[in-house]
């Protein structure tokens, strides 16, 4: 990108001299002038530069600072859309043209704030300070918060620049809804566009075809990511199962077997008590009683006197 040529400037300041001269034409009294009938041609022509190759976007305008109004705008209002903002524009290139072309009519030189055209075309689409920016450039200043008057009298050439530069906003508006008429069903947003537009050397179809080519490659990579995924996925679920330790039941078999070495086990003995029981009788404690104590046939024959045997 760079600077636009000699031939670039050259042909900007011939669409800017025919477009003062379409608008002048329109109320000139002159009976044997032809007046000008729709300004298509200047509308194609006005696409034309703001496409040139090869020429920084920051040159297509030098006053209104105009992607970054639109952008902003997009941001900020729900009621704003590139539709919305063509509209505003139109608005306001109409006030610019009445201005230089009436300069003397009263009722040019104020602009109420609270009219219809001016609420529902130019402040829900268009934020305050790049309202009252491009109003500064024709010279009106804000009064009371309910209205633009002319502070001083009125630079006509600034006034028709100012104006031109709001006829190339309306096309730049018009290129990008066509822009994204392409493209939106690859789920870019007006603000994607602009984004697109105003970093671009490129013409409709030039900035078009970049953006569907961006979203292809990353629907690919997308695509390609959810393929590395699934095969990750599938090759770990593959090793959990390879080293799962294997569990099977046991064969009627192995039960029988196990079930015949357990009948030919040896009973268990029983497990002796920890509870105290009575000691068995000492048989020869019995025996010694039994011998040492008399009976008593042998009492009774101790005790005679004639008991000598």
């Amino acid at each position: 990108m760079g600077k636009p040529s000699s031939m670039d400037t050259k042909y900007k300041d011939d669409l800017f001299r025919k477009y003062v001269q379409f608008h002048e034409g329109r109320v000139d009294t002159t009976p044997s002038k032809q007046r000008p009938g729709s300004d298509e041609y200047l509308r194609v022509a006005a696409s034309a530069l703001l496409s040139l190759h090869k020429v920084d976007p920051f040159y297509r305008f030098r006053l209104i600072q105009f992607y970054e109004a639109v952008e902003s705008s997009l941001r900020s209002l729900s009621s704003s859309s590139l539709r919305a903002l063509h509209c505003a524009f139109s608005v306001l290139e109409t006030v610019g043209v009445n201005l230089f072309l009436y300069p003397w009519k009263k009722e040019f030189r104020s602009i109420k704030t609270y009219t219809g055209p001016f609420v529902y075309y130019v402040k829900s689409s268009l934020l305050e300070e790049d309202i009252r920016a491009i109003l500064h450039y024709m010279g009106y200043v804000p009064e009371l918060g309910t209205a633009y008057r002319l502070k001083e009298l009125v630079e006509t050439l600034q006034v028709k620049m100012v104006s031109f530069e709001l006829f190339l906003a309306k096309v730049e508006c018009e290129q990008m809804l066509e822009i994204h008429s392409q493209v939106k069903d690859k789920g870019y947003s007006e603000l994607d566009v602009v984004n697109e537009r105003k970093s671009s050397t490129e013409d409709v179809r030039g900035c078009s075809e970049a953006l569907r080519r961006r979203a292809e490659g990353r629907e690919h990579l997308t695509a390609s990511m959810a393929r590395v995924a699934l095969q990750k996925s599938a090759s770990e679920r593959a090793a959990k199962d390879y080293y799962k330790p294997r569990v099977t039941k046991p064969s009627r078999s192995v039960d029988a077997y196990d079930s015949y070495w357990e009948s030919r086990k040896p009973p268990l003995k029983a497990s002796l008590s920890l509870r105290k029981e009575p000691a068995a009788p000492d048989v020869g404690d019995d025996l010694k009683d039994e011998i040492i104590r008399p009976s008593a046939s042998l009492l009774t024959m101790s005790s005679s006197p004639h008991g000598s045997p």
